[in-house]
């Protein structure tokens, strides 16, 4: 094990004051040293609550026998090391680190290594570019529950070899700040980046930089804030008139504000270390702002910079994902969640007797996608007959395992079946005989594997009063999790006797937590309807006796929801503890049961409690989930019955964050570099997105899909700007490196930039009010070019343009250059009007018609644009190799010469034949000379 204190780098001399006539006193001066190392903090349990100790590790290298400090258990605890680590060369470097248990990697404020499981000691890495000199932020976390702790932290590269990354490498966080400023008020393109020791700033009706404006700027403080106290702090923001605050800590939004002085609070834990961010925008007239603090024992002050440590806005590693309950809008009762593989997982109830159990992901507890059915025919046994209740899944070494409950006709009644597999979504393999089977109903079962390794299945027996006055059970299990240790005896742990007068005889869905001195026990009970509610028990040894809480039901029914219970529980990453559970709608009780989240909140005395002691009904801050690039996955669905208008677009004030709207109301709203993709599903009816990219770019990294589903959908595109440029293919639009897929969407609207199409994209309308250049032949339903638009063909005279229908609107042009274009179904007399309207501007007038600016800048009264239809002999024939298409009452139009009357691209002797012909005919007095006016 290596040492744990940091040496000292000082930056200035120390001041020196007289002790005694020959010896000297050095003057603390914190603010002026650089300490070697990270700063460590050390937790008394495994969810980074209970701070015991805060010191500088010079390096991160510890194999523990016992506690790492008298103040901390051996087992159960968890540490936090922050601050800034400095390449020595500009190269990628392999970041490594070997944990027993578990651990997670930030480096420059993405999640690099994430191995948060319980294990022997395991060796992980990870590859990132770093410049030499340069200092990043780094962050890792740790946590040991029983047996052998071990942590190290190195690194290597192609010039450095591997080696624990040394002091002189770690640095711990400057105090302080960090400030970003930005020469407008929307917080994009950053000019200034420095470290503020505080924020207390009069700029009067200057600026805070020389290259800053002194109006419409921003600015944005980010970092981490320590409290000294344990108490409930009142955080104040205090601004000019016309200036916009907003304030957030620990990732909770507390000050969101026009005012010039305003104020929230929030609890804080003495010692620990909070995520912080400030931003302000400047409107016009003078500019200050001012950052304080209070609690029960600090008075009034700016915040000071003792109190401060700078870190980017990138740096702090997780997020809130906003809510509304329902979580999910459909009957899926009874869920099971657990947290594996970097994500959450969720199964539950389903009837039978075909495939059951279905699968969902989710990245943040909040929006769910199915995956799959973890019970098919392929693997489900014969005595598996109907009803496939309740299933769970919970990792057990190395080995995922999931039990469920299943009437069997076999058996008479409900029993319970075991399955694993070595990955989460199966296949999984269906133990032949149940692994429970009693004279009465055994269902909801429960797997709980405790600190020390130990693994059991809890379980409900039914009573003997058609199910009433039943009973949880508990029995040990091997240590896979694969079937019962061999002498273990099944123990009651807690029996319905009528006595808790709102359980109504019923116990059921049991889940089991064990936090610090106490096993927890959940459970559901009274009727199967609107009435339904939770319970809780706590017992100090797993096997009993347990104690109902005295404030039993713990979660009941409101105005809004009811019949809330039988779910599961969830850790985030702050170790808040969330439960995923169901409810019936009061509105319509028949509809189902919805899936419903809401956190836990412990009591004083350490009793699991609810806000408002039933389901929330507002918007919510929901789990603190990771906030890298690259693990936010968001699926929004739409209504199935009933149309959907779905708009992305950056939020108005803070342009970090991406909102999606759903019919006029934000469903999320997500720091946009957290969201790896996203899906809008508009499932029924005649759905509508927007993208939007007037404030910034909204598609993720992995890109942004729309799927209109059944119904006429339209996917409307707005640019950043005339310039702005997306590229368009069938099914697919590119925006520098984005990727916007869309499928059964039937119209695309662009707007505002330039959209250039590189393949037929087949849709069933197109309406352009930006510009859109077609490289490649399209086959349209409608074209639409609405005022102010502008379409053209790439010239080459390969393309053909076929629309069933075409518009124009005021002020807009169709460039058709050399190539053809087919209308299936148009008024002759209106094409006739855009091809002279677009004949008699020139190339440098705003034309409107359709036009060729082949023939006016080149062939300038040689070629033409002319229009013809199905009288005209060949016209079936037209245009030859296109591969389109023609209806029989379409018009054509051609780029060809001034008298080419047929139309075969040249003027020869049967042209000036049919002109002679037709001269002085009266078939259409007037216009005698119809096929040979091409100018008309």
């Amino acid at each position: 094990m290596a040492g744990s204190l940091a040496s000292v780098k000082c930056l200035f001399v120390h001041h020196m004051r007289r002790k005694h006539q020959s010896s000297y006193l050095l003057e603390g001066l914190e603010s002026r040293c650089l300490l070697a190392g990270l700063t460590a903090q050390y937790f008394d349990r495994v969810d980074f609550a209970d701070l015991k100790l805060s010191r500088t590790d010079a390096v991160v290298d510890f194999t523990w026998a016992g506690a790492p400090d008298p103040a901390v258990g051996a087992d159960n605890f968890s540490v936090r090391w922050t601050g800034q680590v400095e390449a020595q060369f500009t190269e990628n470097y392999t970041f490594y680190v070997n944990s027993d248990d578990g651990a997670r990697l930030w480096v420059d404020g993405r999640l690099v290594i994430d191995n948060w499981v319980n294990q022997l000691p395991t060796e992980k890495s990870a590859a990132v570019a770093l410049e030499a000199g340069k200092r990043y932020d780094i962050r890792m976390d740790y946590y040991e529950a029983n047996l052998g702790a071990q942590a190290s932290l190195s690194w290597s590269s192609a010039t450095q070899p591997k080696q624990i990354i040394p002091s002189s490498r770690l640095f711990t966080a400057p105090s302080g700040l960090r400030a970003t400023l930005y020469d407008n008020a929307d917080f994009t393109v950053p000019r200034v980046s420095r470290t503020d020791s505080i924020v207390d700033f009069t700029w009067g009706s200057g600026s805070p930089d020389p290259t800053i404006g002194a109006d419409t700027f921003s600015a944005r403080w980010t970092g981490e804030i320590i409290p000294l106290y344990s108490q409930t702090y009142t955080f104040y923001a205090a601004t000019d008139a016309d200036a916009t605050v907003r304030l957030r800590v620990d990732g909770e939004l507390l000050i969101d504000s026009t005012s010039v002085q305003d104020g929230a609070q929030i609890k804080l834990e003495a010692g620990k270390r909070y995520d912080i961010r400030l931003d302000y925008a400047e409107a016009t007239g003078t500019a200050n702002v001012k950052l304080e603090w209070s609690s029960p024992s600090q008075s009034k002050q700016v915040i000071p910079s003792t109190r401060l440590f700078a870190a980017t806005d990138t740096s702090i590693p997780s997020r809130l994902s906003p809510y509304t309950n329902s979580v999910l809008n459909f009957d899926r009762p009874d869920p099971g969640v657990i947290f594996a593989d970097g994500a959450y997982w969720m199964v539950h109830t389903t009837g039978g007797p075909d495939n059951g159990w279905p699968l969902y992901k989710s990245t943040d507890l909040t929006s769910w996608t199915f995956v799959t059915n973890l019970l098919t025919s392929s693997n489900k046994p014969a005595w598996m007959t109907d009803a496939f209740w309740a299933p769970e899944i919970h990792k057990i070494g190395d080995l995922f395992v999931l039990t469920g409950t299943s009437y069997s006709a076999l058996y008479g009644h409900l029993a319970i079946a075991l399955a694993t597999s070595p990955e989460l979504a199966g296949p999984y393999t269906v133990q032949p005989t149940a692994i429970v089977v009693d004279t009465r109903n055994v269902l909801d079962s429960h797997i709980f594997q405790d600190h020390d390794g130990r693994v059991f299945l809890v379980w409900k027996r039914d009573g003997p009063s058609n199910g009433d006055f039943g009973s949880i059970r508990l029995r040990e299990m091997n240590s896979s999790g694969t079937a019962f240790l061999a002498g273990s005896v099944e123990t009651t742990i807690l029996s319905n006797t009528g006595a808790a007068g709102w359980e109504n005889n019923l116990q059921e869905a049991p889940w089991m937590i064990h936090r610090g001195q106490y096993y927890y026990l959940f459970f559901s009970g009274a009727n199967i309807d609107t009435t339904y509610a939770d319970g809780v028990a706590r017992a100090t040894s797993i096997t009993g006796p347990y104690t109902r809480y005295s404030a039993n039901p713990i979660i009941t029914s409101n105005a809004t929801w009811g019949g809330p219970g039988h779910g599961g529980f969830a850790l985030d990453n702050d170790g808040t503890v969330w439960h995923l559970y169901h409810a019936r709608p009061q509105s319509n009780p028949n509809y189902g049961r919805v899936q419903m989240l809401d956190r836990v909140v412990w009591t004083s005395d350490e009793w699991p409690t609810y806000a408002g002691g039933s389901p929330s009904t507002t918007l919510q801050a929901g789990p603190r989930v990771s906030a890298v690039s690259g693990t936010g996955r968001i699926t929004i669905n739409g209504n199935t019955l009933t149309a959907d208008v779905f708009q992305v677009v950056r939020n108005a004030t803070d342009s970090s964050l991406l909102d999606v709207i759903q019919n006029g109301a934000t469903v999320r709203s997500v720091p946009f570099a957290e969201i790896e993709q996203l899906t809008i599903d508009g499932k029924g009816m005649n759905d509508t997105l927007t993208l939007d990219f007037s404030r910034g770019d909204v598609v993720p990294g992995a890109g942004l899909s729309f799927i209109g589903g059944s119904g006429t959908d339209t996917l409307r595109i707005i640019g950043e700007s005339a310039d702005d440029v997306l590229r368009h293919a069938a099914g697919q639009a590119t925006r520098g490196s984005g990727i916007l897929t869309y499928a059964t969407t039937e119209k695309v609207a662009v707007e505002n930039g330039m959209f250039h199409f590189d393949a037929d994209t087949a849709l069933a309308t197109l309406d352009v009010s930006g510009q859109a250049i077609f490289h490649a032949a399209q086959a349209l339903g409608a074209l639409n070019i609405l005022s102010g638009g502008d379409a053209s063909l790439d010239a080459g005279g390969a393309r053909v343009l076929r629309t069933n229908t075409l518009t124009l609107g005021a002020t807009t042009r169709l460039d058709l250059n050399n190539n053809d274009l087919v209308v299936n179904s148009g008024n002759f007399a209106t094409l006739q009007a855009l091809v002279l309207g677009g004949y008699r501007s020139s190339p440098d007038t705003a034309a409107v018609g359709i036009v060729s600016t082949t023939s006016q800048t080149i062939h300038s009264g040689t070629t033409i644009l002319a229009l013809f239809d199905n009288s005209l002999a060949g016209f079936a024939d037209f245009p030859s190799g296109s591969g389109n298409s023609i209806a029989t009452a379409a018009i054509a139009g051609k780029y060809t010469y001034i008298g080419d009357t047929n139309y075969d691209g040249q003027v020869s002797a049967q042209d000036y034949t049919a002109i002679d012909a037709n001269i002085g005919t009266s078939v259409d007095p007037g216009i005698s000379w119809f096929y040979g006016d091409t100018n008309f």
